[in-house]
């Protein structure tokens, strides 16, 4: 399965994080900008990354969490006439774009090939209760749908919360998208842990990472369809 990341910002990177730490095989991230001191508090990147393209940046923390990970990267700035192109190989995709614009564009454009897209809306602010999930059509929506970062300072426990809803639905797709390319021989492929050779950790004991495929289970036993 293909997941497409539109945007490597505080939405972006943290739906990236979920899935990587979920065991999902292949991203595609795309996004134009570099990492800045003020995207710390909220997004999935460190000090030492400060001014460096966010597209090669997450590709590198998703690959420390899920080394078997495929992940392809873009550093383009998206635009209008060529969303469409630039994600027609995508199962799914996931739109972290700031600019309302875009966002509009980009589910616009997808809208006829009915890929399934999850888009945030109402990100700002301090108020989480009044998170929601809308779906219309092939979108798929989590916010509160009113608190715009125009008018509200952006609140990094609220943002951490949408992007886990987002990677949630991403999880609980239908059976049929999301097994077809995590099958192999009749057997759905779990991830188990792998050992790090760089040495122990100051605690003395080794890292621990999701891998290559560790343990399998029989088709018949399959019972919570597909959800993680």
């Amino acid at each position: 399965m293909k997941i497409g990341i539109a945007g490597a910002g505080g939405i972006g990177s943290n739906v990236a994080r979920h899935l990587a730490q979920a065991g999902m095989p292949h991203l595609f991230l795309v996004d134009f900008d570099e990492v800045a001191p003020g995207n710390l508090n909220r997004q999935f990147y460190s000090i030492n990354q400060v001014g460096c393209p966010k597209v090669d940046c997450l590709k590198q923390n998703l690959l420390n969490i899920h080394p078997t990970m495929r992940v392809e990267t873009l550093n383009l700035r998206l635009k209008p006439g060529s969303m469409a192109r630039i994600f027609s190989g995508c199962d799914v995709v996931v739109e972290g774009l700031d600019d309302p614009a875009a966002k509009k564009q980009l589910v616009e454009a997808l809208a006829p090939s009915r890929t399934p897209v999850v888009s945030a809306s109402g990100i700002a602010g301090h108020d989480m209760d009044t998170i929601t999930v809308r779906t219309i059509g092939n979108c798929h929506m989590v916010g509160d749908f009113s608190t715009d970062i125009a008018h509200a300072p952006l609140f990094p426990p609220k943002i951490a919360m949408i992007a886990a809803q987002m990677a949630r639905i991403v999880l609980r797709l239908p059976k049929p998208i999301f097994h077809r390319h995590l099958r192999h021989s009749g057997r759905v492929i779990l991830f188990g842990p792998v050992q790090c050779d760089h040495g122990p950790t100051a605690g003395g004991q080794r890292h621990q990472y999701p891998s290559v495929p560790g343990k399998s289970r029989e088709k018949g036993s399959e019972n919570d369809g597909g959800r993680m």
